[in-house]
């Protein structure tokens, strides 16, 4: 499947409840598909604000599962673990795509 920013967002029904059971309260598409620049061999870029994970082990679940969710290799990077030299950039193109409402 070759996924386009919009066909991650018709999928949000799905994302919300994986959100709401992993304990994720972000989750933003950064990268080559927020900029709608997608190759075939292209990966989704995903930031993740967690209200708390278990570990390394939790955290590959996480990432696998979602995955095979957007039917597409997920690379996951929690907030906390950001370089600084990207943050600037990821903020700059961070498409949510999942926020926990309060």
């Amino acid at each position: 499947m070759n996924n386009t920013p919009i066909e991650i967002l018709s999928k949000r029904g799905l994302i919300e409840k994986f959100c709401k059971k992993n304990g994720i309260i972000f989750l933003g598409v950064f990268g080559s598909f927020a900029r709608n620049e997608t190759k075939e061999e292209s990966d989704i870029d995903i930031l993740a604000k967690f209200e708390h994970i278990g570990g390394l082990l939790e955290f590959i679940r996480v990432e696998y599962e979602l995955s095979d969710l957007l039917g597409r290799k997920v690379d996951l990077v929690e907030e906390k673990g950001i370089p600084d030299l990207l943050k600037e950039r990821i903020e700059k193109e961070i498409m949510p795509i999942y926020e926990r409402r309060r």
